[in-house]
């Protein structure tokens, strides 16, 4: 069942499917004027334009409007705000449209082309940006190392672990309270999506079969960017330092 249209826009420089957020703060239901709405969304988790969504000046009509395009994780993300039945509703809905459509639209050759050619630059980018850090950051803890050397986020528990392992001990629950009373995570532990777009956070988002039915996963990952960040931040209060 279609609750709210998807469509296309061109956000960053490319064309991704968007959700009207007029239709979608429609469908929440939320008591807020739509302008009121959306304006205290975006200031209040960072969303940024032609980032996150896009606008389209209507000043034909009467009185002249503006409409908002927005991508599927700023959609899912209001949705998930909004914490009701509708929300949770949205988000569903949103993740099983990009399920569906990573199925039924197959890249073509020039897409894998180009996707390709990109990743090869971006492995050479990011091999001279490594090799750089490392010239500077010597000497190295070994837990700079592992991050530095990780081409993946981790799990916030194993993190706690590789902390222990450099010294510092912190429990897991103690480190998640500490990110939400912070402000760097929700009281869900998922991260505010401020946070993500400065690449601190990751989010895996996965779907469980209960005898319900499907049911939307969402683990909260640190990147090396936010292990590095997060552990001098935890480091500087006892006068530690990760190197």
């Amino acid at each position: 069942m279609e609750i709210v249209k998807i469509g296309k826009a061109e956000i960053n420089g490319a064309t991704i499917e968007t959700v009207d957020a007029r239709e979608l703060h429609a469908f929440l239901g939320s008591k807020q004027r739509f302008a009121d709405w959306i304006k205290g969304r975006i200031a209040q988790y960072g969303f940024s334009q032609d980032v996150d969504f896009t606008t389209i000046h209507k000043k034909m009509t009467s009185p002249p409007t503006i409409d908002y395009a927005l991508s599927m994780d700023m959609a899912k993300e209001l949705s998930m705000v909004e914490r009701n039945d509708r929300g949770k509703q949205a988000r569903q809905y949103f993740i099983e449209c990009e399920r569906q459509a990573k199925q039924q639209a197959p890249m073509t050759v020039d897409q894998l082309l180009e996707q390709s050619a990109k990743m090869v630059e971006d492995l050479r980018s990011q091999n001279v940006q490594l090799v750089q850090r490392i010239e500077q950051d010597k000497p190295m803890t070994e837990f700079g190392k592992a991050i530095s050397e990780s081409a993946t986020a981790v799990k916030i528990g194993d993190w706690v672990k590789a902390m222990a392992d450099d010294g510092f001990k912190i429990g897991r629950n103690q480190a998640f309270a500490w990110l939400r009373d912070n402000g760097y995570l929700m009281q869900d532990n998922q991260p505010y999506q401020q946070y993500v777009n400065q690449g601190l956070f990751e989010v895996k988002e996965g779907l469980v079969v209960t005898s319900k039915g499907q049911r939307a996963t969402f683990t909260t990952l640190l990147t090396g960017k936010g292990q590095m960040y997060f552990g001098n931040k935890l480091k500087a209060m006892s006068g530690q330092e990760v190197a």
